[in-house]
């Protein structure tokens, strides 16, 4: 048999004022606060352990898995995180059905930081897993926060797979958790930059066609050919006819 109760929800952070606690370590996990009678109930059922639940709101159909910090609270009433209360979408006072469950180890989560400062921190890894040591459970797109150096980090959950294969929800208690993160919610890539065209032939032909017209003085220098002799003309010392004193005629 199973736990199933039906309480009245308020947030951690009314039961520390109550009880004069401190409510920043409440905060800081993903668990509820039960009344004692709770407590009764599961002692006397067959309830698997480590004891963990599912929280479901009727009102807006929301519901994830989470484990138990104590059962100190008033009759009639449970105490959550505020952040688990953002989850399911609860507001203080509201009823919330409250049913113990057997979830399988976790295997492989991926993260989704939901903004782009996380990845500031020097070793973003190393916080979460410590972070993760106060939790029990994760819920495939549930958003948890964390709390490092006084700053609160909220980080989706976008994938779950457990050992026995991919589940809503795993329980990560003494398990050996692979992680890996998806890019930042609020992540834009940078707009890239177009490379300037080089000119084309074309346009530079057209303009070599409207340039005006060479205005150099300058000529070139042709060598002259040899030109053809001119032919000798014979000079004739005496012309006409000469005539012998003797009377004969001149050979």
């Amino acid at each position: 048999m199973s736990f199933k109760a039906v309480l009245c929800c308020y947030s951690v952070s009314m039961f520390a004022a109550q009880a004069q606690r401190d409510s920043v370590p409440l905060e800081k996990t993903d668990k509820l606060i039960l009344p004692a009678s709770a407590l009764e109930t599961i002692a006397r059922l067959a309830v698997t352990y480590p004891l963990l639940f599912e929280i479901y709101n009727p009102l807006r159909g929301k519901k994830l898995s989470c484990g138990v910090l104590e059962f100190s609270a008033e009759e009639g009433c449970c105490h959550l995180p505020f952040w688990v209360m953002q989850n399911l979408e609860i507001s203080e006072g509201q009823m919330l059905q409250i049913t113990s469950a057997n979830l399988p180890k976790g295997k492989f989560v991926r993260f989704q930081p939901q903004t782009s400062n996380f990845l500031d921190i020097s070793n973003p890894k190393a916080v979460l897993e410590n972070a993760l040591r106060g939790f029990s459970c994760l819920t495939n797109g549930e958003t948890i926060r964390i709390n490092y150096n006084n700053r609160n980090y909220d980080i989706g959950i976008v994938e779950v797979e457990s050992v026995v294969g991919v589940c809503p929800s795993v329980s990560i208690i003494e398990t050996d958790l692979q992680v890996d993160f998806a890019p930042p919610a609020d992540y834009r890539e940078p707009p890239r930059v177009q490379p300037a065209a080089a000119p084309t032939a074309a346009p530079a032909a057209r303009a070599a066609a409207k340039a005006p017209a060479s205005t150099s003085t300058s000529t070139s220098t042709s060598v002259p050919t040899s030109a053809a002799p001119e032919p000798v003309q014979r000079v004739t010392s005496f012309s006409g006819t000469g005539f012998r004193l003797d009377g004969r005629a001149t050979t």
